[in-house]
C-alpha cells in the first residue's frame, strides 16, 4: 500500500516564499514531494492573503474565520496569548476550529486523500479529529512543542480527547514523546522536521572578529534570552550579541540591556526572513539557546548545519540535537549567567575546538534533519497509518 496525497491541516504555514512562519512544514512538504507524496495544506486566513495560493509549488487553502480585524490568531506566535487574554480571542478560536473542520470535511469528501496530518494537536487535531474518523482517513498528529507544553491540568483532558482520534502520533523529540505518551493510546514515532541542508551550510562561513554570539527566538520567558544579557556583563567588552526575533518581552529586554551597560554590545535585528539566517549563523562564533522545555530546537539544528557550535540548556528536545562536548555544550544551570559565561568563553576562546565542534555538528545533523532522511520517516509513518498497523518506534 502506498501514500500518494496527504492533507496538512495547521495553523502555521508560510504566508509567502521566505516567510519564517511554519517554514519547516514547507520544508517537509518539499521533502515528501521528492518521494512522490503530494502535499496540500489547509491553514487559517489572515489579512492581505489570498484564500487560494501556491507557495513554492504547494497548494494552500486559507480558510476565513472572521473579518480582517478578527483573523489575527495565526502566523505571529501570539495565538495562545490572544485566546487567553479576551473573550474576543476565544470566539475567534472557535470560529477558526469550525472553519478548519468544514474545509477538511469538504476536501476529504473527494476520496483522493490518503492521510491527513494535523500539525499541533491544538487547534488542528482538535478541529478535524472527528471528521477524519468519519471520513475513514487516518489522522497523524505531529507535536512540535508548544502544544505539548500546554497539555497540562484541565487542558490535558482536551489534548487526550484530540490525540485519542489519531491513528498515529509523531513528535519532533523524545522529550515530547515522553510527555504525550500518557495522553494517547496511539503509537508515537519520534521524527524531527527537516532543515534546508543546502541553504544552511558552512561554505560561506566568515566568523566575525571580534567574536559575535547569536540568539534566535521569541523574546519571552520560555525562550529565556534574559540570562544571556546577564551573562554578557561577565564577558569581555569586545564580545557582541546578535538577537533575532521579537516578542512580548522586547521592551523590557531593551531596557535591561541599557541598565546593565551593554546596550552598545547588543544588536536587535527583530524578526528576519529565513533566507537571512544562514549569514547570521555563519558569522557567529556560537549560537545560544537558553530555552526552557524546547520542543526540538530547529535553531540549534540550523546552526550546527552551518558548523556553528551551540550552547543550550539541558532541557526539552535539545539533548536530541547537541552532543555535549562534541557539537556544543549543554547546561543544567539554565538561569545562571556565570555558567553561561564560562561555557561561552570556553568555545569562543578556542578556535580549534570550535571548528571541530562545528564539523561534528553538521555531520550529526545530516543524519537527523536532512530532507531525505526525514521524508523516509514520515512516509513510513503515513503508510503504516493507512494500513492501520502503525507500531511505536
Amino acid at each position: 500500500m502506498t501514500v500518494r496525497r496527504v492533507l496538512f491541516v495547521t495553523h502555521n504555514f508560510p504566508r509567502a516564499s521566505g516567510d519564517a512562519a511554519g517554514g519547516f512544514l514547507l520544508d517537509l512538504a518539499h521533502a515528501l514531494a521528492a518521494v512522490d507524496v503530494t502535499v496540500e495544506v489547509i491553514a487559517p486566513h489572515a489579512k492581505g492573503l489570498p484564500e487560494r495560493d501556491v507557495i513554492e509549488g504547494i497548494h494552500v487553502h486559507r480558510v476565513r474565520y472572521g473579518d480582517d480585524a478578527d483573523e489575527t490568531l495565526a502566523y505571529t506566535g501570539t495565538m495562545a496569548e490572544q485566546v487567553k487574554a479576551s473573550a474576543r480571542g476565544k470566539r475567534a478560536m472557535l470560529r477558526m476550529i469550525g472553519a478548519m473542520r468544514r474545509a477538511t470535511r469538504l476536501r476529504l469528501a473527494s476520496g483522493d486523500v490518503d492521510v491527513v496530518p494535523a500539525h499541533w494537536w491544538f487547534p488542528a487535531a482538535l478541529a478535524i479529529g472527528r471528521t477524519a474518523v468519519r471520513s475513514r482517513v487516518p489522522m497523524v498528529v505531529t507535536s512540535h512543542g508548544s502544544d505539548a507544553r500546554m497539555a497540562t491540568g484541565m487542558t490535558a483532558s482536551l489534548a487526550s480527547f484530540a490525540l485519542g482520534r489519531a491513528t498515529a502520533v509523531t513528535t519532533v523529540s523524545h522529550w515530547l514523546a515522553q510527555r504525550l505518551r500518557p495522553l494517547t493510546p496511539a503509537p508515537i514515532t519520534v521524527a524531527p522536521m527537516p532543515a534546508d541542508v543546502t541553504a544552511f551550510t558552512a561554505h560561506a562561513a566568515i566568523r566575525a572578529t571580534p567574536p559575535r554570539l547569536l540568539f534566535v527566538g521569541r523574546l519571552n520567558a520560555q525562550k529565556n534570552p534574559i540570562v544571556l544579557l546577564r551573562a554578557m556583563v561577565e564577558l569581555p567588552d569586545d564580545i557582541h550579541l546578535d538577537v533575532v526575533g521579537d516578542g512580548p518581552d522586547a521592551g523590557a529586554l531593551h531596557a535591561l540591556s541599557a541598565q546593565l551597560g551593554i546596550a552598545h554590545r547588543v544588536a536587535w535585528h527583530g524578526q528576519q526572513a529565513r533566507d537571512a539566517m544562514p549569514a547570521l549563523y555563519a558569522q557567529a562564533s556560537c549560537t545560544l539557546v537558553p530555552s526552557r522545555e524546547e520542543g526540538f530546537g530547529m535553531v540549534a539544528a540550523e546552526s550546527l548545519l552551518c558548523e556553528t557550535p551551540v550552547i543550550a540548556t539541558r532541557s526539552g528536545g535539545l539533548p536530541d540535537i547537541i552532543r555535549d562536548g562534541e557539537t556544543g555544550t549543554l547546561l543544567a544551570a539554565i538561569d545562571d549567567p556565570i555558567a553561561w559565561r564560562d561555557a561561552i568563553a570556553a568555545i569562543v576562546g578556542d578556535d580549534t575546538r570550535r571548528a571541530m565542534m562545528g564539523a561534528s555538528g553538521r555531520a550529526h545533523m545530516m543524519t537527523i534533519v536532512s530532507p531525505a532522511a526525514v521524508a523516509e520517516r514520515y512516509r513510513d509513518v503515513y503508510v503504516l497509518a493507512r494500513r492501520g498497523i502503525v507500531r511505536a518506534r
